[in-house]
């Protein structure tokens, strides 16, 4: 018994202090303009937007029309401003776009 109330506890423990280190926010919409993407993201309840250029996009080796189409299957690391695929190309579908 002692053992299931430690280990839970432990548990517990690791998944709080992941959330506290993850700074991973899932991206809600995508839109495009003049010279990049502007995505929307939500902090808590807020929705918050950031701009990325279409180079910065490629830089991060995002490719800008998959973000317009599929925003959803991207998040961002608020910390290093950095976006991230929240899956590989073969798991949404796509056979091997070119940046």
């Amino acid at each position: 018994m002692l053992w299931a109330y430690q280990h839970r506890h432990l548990t517990h423990t690791i998944i709080n202090s992941v959330r506290h280190t993850n700074f991973m926010e899932k991206i809600i919409e995508a839109n495009m303009n003049e010279t990049g993407v502007q995505v929307i993201f939500l902090s808590g309840l807020q929705p918050v937007s950031e701009y990325f250029t279409i180079e910065t996009l490629k830089d991060m080796h995002i490719h800008p029309l998959d973000l317009l189409e599929n925003p959803r299957h991207y998040a961002i690391d608020t910390a290093k401003r950095r976006l991230l695929p929240l899956f590989t190309t073969s798991e949404k579908g796509i056979n091997g776009m070119e940046i």
